[in-house]
């Protein structure tokens, strides 16, 4: 059960013999009444850490929206691919935001402004990925590719 703000996103509809996406990212009161909505283009899976949800998107943009206003923070545009998981992580005792994304690649974004940290390619042909797991002191992240494939990395 969540408690206060309540993230959703909207599942497809069909009006017409046309399927509709409606993309958008919407926070609903305890009540069930809507406080508000992003559009985000085709989204999943969004996490929320201090206030902030942090949404990756079709569009190869990850958001940092405030979760009580719904107004965009910050917005990362990756050059190519899109976002396909995000975790929070530790990097020298400070939180930052780590991307895995379809253009083979592993992002650590900061958090509070979503600029560029470090990055890592997974290798060719890694594809898509699982959510990220991290170890408990935050320093060695793992993820599954795919084509099944387990990838380790550390953090500097």
């Amino acid at each position: 059960m969540v408690i206060g703000t309540i993230v959703s996103l909207s599942t497809p509809c069909e009006s017409n013999a046309r399927t509709r996406f409606v993309s958008k990212l919407r926070s609903l009161r305890k009540d069930g009444s809507l406080s508000w909505e992003f559009p985000a283009g085709s989204a999943r899976n969004p996490i929320l850490n201090d206030g902030v949800v942090f949404l990756p998107a079709s569009d190869g943009i990850v958001y940092a929206i405030n979760a009580d206003t719904g107004k965009e923070l910050w917005r990362y545009s990756l050059k190519k691919g899109v976002p396909t998981s995000l975790s929070i992580v530790n990097r020298g005792g400070e939180k930052a935001l780590l991307v895995t994304a379809s253009e083979e690649k592993v992002l650590l974004l900061g958090l509070s402004h979503g600029k560029l940290l470090d990055q890592s390619s997974l290798g060719k042909g890694s594809g898509s990925y699982s959510p990220v797991a991290v170890d408990d002191e935050g320093k060695t992240f793992y993820v599954l590719s795919a084509f099944s494939r387990v990838y380790q990395y550390h953090l500097n």
